[in-house]
């Protein structure tokens, strides 16, 4: 019995250890939330305002700019290329085998 008291005491203390870093935590994040806050509204507002011209002109930089990384990475990440075959078929290794049995029962033709 003294064993289920101890563990049920150290249940309860591991509970409270869990249940006192969330408050903590809460704490902290209400508190940076509340200071972002009052950070922000303190800061300039600063609006860029841009006419229609530069507006496009800078989402062509920008498409570009995307194109060209698109296109150098699918040229990184592609594999080697593709050997050209031979000019000649290659003799595979069971034709080899084949071919030299028919040699060795014939001999060597001269």
């Amino acid at each position: 019995m003294n064993e289920f008291i101890l563990a049920l005491q150290i249940t309860i203390l591991g509970m409270f250890l869990i249940f006192i870093a969330m408050v903590l935590l809460w704490t902290v994040l209400s508190l940076l939330v509340f200071l972002l806050a009052k950070v922000q509204e303190k800061a300039p507002q600063r609006e860029k305002i841009f006419n229609q011209e530069e507006d496009q002109e800078l989402m062509r930089q920008h498409a570009v700019a995307i194109a060209v990384s698109t296109a150098i990475h699918q040229r990184n990440s592609a594999g080697p290329g593709r050997f050209p075959l031979p000019p000649t078929a290659i003799v595979s290794a069971w034709q080899a085998v084949l071919r030299s049995q028919i040699l060795s029962k014939r001999g060597v033709i001269k």
